[in-house]
């Protein structure tokens, strides 16, 4: 698992350091990130990601870490995304590995719920990028 809480991260690296580039600190180099989807997408064997309390301000910034196989937590609360309308659902429908968001277990209920809004919000996001077209 991997900590990133605290450390005003808020966007998408064009690089991707290995974690022994920033060992023996890892926290202390990672805090001067201002980047960061990139690196741990690349560490599929990852199952918890605490990224809560930075600056993250689009959902869609996390998006490349819901194709980690393993990932079983996330904690994105105490960000600016948090505050996005329908912010968990739209968190669980992305994240369908998830057992848990923001130290909450997700349930099947908020599972059944999702998937009927998270396919209508897909629909409705495609056809808006559609008339743009």
């Amino acid at each position: 698992w991997i900590d990133l809480s605290f450390n005003q991260l808020e966007e998408v690296p064009a690089v991707r350091p290995t974690l022994s580039t920033l060992a023996p600190r890892p926290q202390r180099l990672l805090r001067a990130l201002t980047c960061w989807r990139q690196v741990l997408a690349a560490y599929v064997k990852l199952s918890v990601i605490y990224l809560h309390a930075n600056r993250i301000r689009k959902l869609s910034s996390a998006s490349a870490l819901a194709e980690l196989p393993n990932l079983r937590s996330l904690t994105l609360h105490g960000n600016p995304c948090e505050q996005t309308k329908n912010y968990k659902m739209l968190v669980y429908g992305m994240f369908k590995q998830i057992k848990s968001l923001d130290f909450s277990t997700i349930t099947v209920i908020d599972r059944e719920k999702t998937a009927s809004f998270y396919a209508r919000y897909l629909k409705i996001k495609e056809e808006r990028k559609s008339n743009k077209d």
